[in-house]
Parts: structure tokens; C-alpha cells; sequence
């Protein structure tokens, strides 16, 4: 099971945490935490004062025959849920105090609060769209007080939880969380620490001691980005595995099956993340072997590209392929959709609505003609649902 070219895929290899990996890769360390992977989970009393809590920012509102409200104290946020009858009388209440926001802060923040040695997301969300406060995404009555929160789930936004085998939403104590790191994507960096620390001579070009997911063949390199931008629509750990025992370097399927709707000929709109989209792609499915198209060909896991740098950096990841052959379409009609000539504002435009959880925000089918706008793609309504596939 555990066999590859990268030395630290063996599980005795321990992890070390980031700052570990900043004695030597300073730079590559301060862009990355100002990257969304970065923040993907931020303690509430960094937070806090950056919010509005008015009732321009639809703060209280209303929903599931519930009042909701945010309410700041210093460096504490509270939130409160007060469940009312018919007429508008307080039946019972609660007071959620938060831990930690969940998110970059891109789309908008989840939040989380610790009672006892149980995680709940809370029923309040912020939509960063929107610049408003809401009901989190799927909150349903039953879930009064909170929403269990499992390892399944914090993984993708944890960098390392600790949870108590056989409960779904309990975790060891202290309850402690930090941003997705460096190991997530290279792999447990004990092995290369201790190394470079010794001064050892390099085994040759690359350095076999870490994973560096540029030197993986295409299918271990998407999988390390899959192990989380890959949701589908189930995903079921392999028997006698955990989700935080996959390792860069090693193949997803065997830690954990996903499993998304099929696709009928012609028919795209069931596929509702990046993945998916990507591998509809005529950019992905006439790229070779040697060179296949991926999440890195465009995306710097290390820098987030923002401003008047985004058109300038993602054409000339375009320009990687079709340098040779450029658009056919006129500069002047390119220039009327896009005045800065933008190659993804025609080709990946972006949706309608952008706030629905775990979707694609851009079409990464990356059409040759231009779209007209169109709402995020959807799952198929609840009774309608066709029976799975696995992506693997």
C-alpha cells in the first residue's frame, strides 16, 4: 500500500507543522497564509472586529420559526437563537458562544462552537456576496443549537483533528484548530526536516525525502488536490481507513471512494465541482500523458492571485498551450467583453450565484465559445436523483 518514489508516504513518518517548513521556505510561508487554503479556519477573536453586526447586514433575521442574532462582546462573538411561536412569543433560546470561523472568507464563514468535547456548526453564516448575515447552508429545525460537526468535514478545513473513534462529532480534548498546512499538500515533513537540518547530500534532482506533487505522475498529483476539491456526492472511507490516513503521493481511491451522479451524453450541468467540470474539458482531455492538464497548470497553491495581476497571470497559463495558436476570435471583439482582454472571462466565466457551498464558482469546462451567464450548476431536486458513480 505504501510504495512510491517519496520516502515520508510511510506512515511512521511523523508530522511536524508549519513552522517547521518556515525555517527554510520563509517566503513561500508568508504568501501561503495569506492564501485561502491559509485560512481556511481562523480563531473568532481574529475575526471578530473585522465584521458588521447592523441591520443593514440583515442582522437579527428570521427563519424555521426562529429568531437569529449576532452579537459581538470585544474580541467574542455570541450567537443567539431564540425560537418563537406562532405569534412571534419566545418558546425557548440559546446562546452559542463561537470558536472558530470556517472559511477564507472568500464566499463567506461558517462558524463553529465547542461544547464540551463536541464541535456544532452554528445555524448562522455570513455571505460574503451578499455582504449579509443568513441561515447556514442546509440548516434544518431539528438541528437546534448547532449542527454536528464530523471529521469527514473538518478535515477539508482543519489541518489536524483529533477525533474520538466511533462519535461523529467529538474530538480529543483541548479542541484546537489551525488552517490547512504545508504537509497537507507535500506530505509529513519529518523525514525532510531532520535531513535538511543534518546538511545530508540531495539523493539526486529531487529531493525524495518530501513530497513535491510537481514531480508525481498526473493522476497521484491531481489526487492530492482531489482529496478535498473532489466532494462528489458521497464519500465513504475504505474499511479499516480514516480520511487523514491518505498521504500525498498515494493513490485516493485507496483511502476513500467518491461517488457523483452520471453524465448522459451532451449532458453537463450534473457536474457541480471543479473536478468534474475540469475532466469535461476539451483543455483537459486532448492535453498528453506527459503533460496533463491539472489544477497546479493554473492555480499557485502558494499565492493567491488578486487585482489587475489575475488577467495577466491566468492568460499566461493559457498561453503555456496555446501560445502557437492563439483566439480566434478579433482583439476588438474580445476587447468589448473584456477590456482587459481577459482569456477566463470569456472562456471561464463565472456564475450567477456564487454563495452555494462546495460548487464551482467559475465553469471549469472551459468553453471555446462564450456562455451566456447562468446560475451555479445544481444537484438534481430530492426523488429525482439517479443512482451513483464512483469517480475512480
Amino acid at each position: 500500500m505504501y510504495q512510491g518514489p517519496f520516502r515520508n508516504i510511510d506512515p511512521q513518518v511523523r508530522y511536524v507543522g508549519d513552522r517547521a517548513c518556515a525555517e527554510c521556505h520563509t517566503d513561500e510561508d508568508h504568501s501561503y497564509h495569506h492564501h485561502p487554503m491559509g485560512r481556511s479556519v481562523v480563531p473568532i477573536a481574529q475575526l471578530a472586529s473585522q465584521q458588521p453586526y447592523d441591520e443593514a447586514h440583515h442582522n437579527p433575521f428570521t427563519a424555521l420559526g426562529s429568531q437569529f442574532r449576532v452579537r459581538r462582546e470585544g474580541d467574542r462573538l455570541v450567537h443567539q437563537q431564540i425560537l418563537v411561536d406562532d405569534q412571534g412569543r419566545r418558546i425557548d433560546g440559546l446562546d452559542m458562544e463561537v470558536a472558530y470561523a470556517l472559511g477564507s472568507g472568500t464566499h463567506g464563514y461558517g462558524y463553529l462552537t465547542i461544547r464540551g468535547d463536541s464541535l456544532l456548526e452554528t445555524p448562522i453564516s455570513w455571505y460574503s456576496q451578499k455582504a449579509r448575515w443568513d441561515l447556514s447552508p442546509g440548516f434544518i429545525p431539528e438541528w437546534f443549537g448547532g449542527r454536528p460537526v464530523g471529521a469527514g468535514c473538518l478535515y477539508c478545513h482543519a489541518n489536524q483533528t483529533h477525533p474520538l473513534e466511533g462519535l461523529l462529532n467529538r474530538y480529543e480534548k483541548p479542541i484546537v484548530l489551525e488552517a490547512i498546512g504545508c504537509e497537507r499538500c507535500h506530505g509529513p515533513g519529518e523525514r525532510h526536516v531532520a535531513s535538511r537540518r543534518r546538511l545530508d547530500p540531495l539523493p539526486g534532482p529531487v529531493d525524495d525525502t518530501i513530497v513535491n506533487p510537481r514531480h508525481l505522475d498526473w493522476r497521484l498529483r491531481e489526487a492530492v488536490c482531489e482529496q478535498c476539491h473532489l466532494e462528489g456526492v458521497e464519500r465513504v472511507v475504505r474499511r479499516g481507513r480514516r480520511p487523514d490516513d491518505y498521504r500525498p503521493g498515494l493513490p485516493l481511491e485507496d483511502f476513500v471512494s467518491v461517488f457523483v451522479y452520471p453524465r448522459e451524453p451532451g449532458e453537463d450541468q450534473k457536474a457541480v465541482n471543479h473536478v468534474q467540470q475540469m475532466h469535461l474539458s476539451q483543455c483537459f482531455q486532448r492535453s498528453p500523458e506527459d503533460h496533463k492538464l491539472g489544477c497546479i497548470s493554473c492555480h499557485d497553491p502558494h499565492v493567491q492571485v488578486e487585482g489587475d495581476e489575475r488577467v495577466a497571470h491566468y492568460r499566461q497559463r493559457c498561453l503555456q498551450c496555446h501560445a502557437t495558436h492563439g483566439c480566434s476570435e478579433p482583439e476588438a471583439v474580445r476587447r468589448r467583453r473584456s477590456p482587459q482582454d481577459s482569456c477566463i472571462d470569456c472562456h471561464m466565466p463565472r456564475y450567477l450565484g456564487m454563495d452555494i457551498p462546495h460548487t464551482a464558482s467559475t465553469d471549469h469546462r472551459i468553453p471555446r465559445r462564450p456562455r451566456p451567464e447562468q446560475p451555479s450548476p445544481r444537484p438534481p431536486p430530492p426523488g429525482d436523483e439517479p443512482p451513483l458513480v464512483s469517480v475512480h
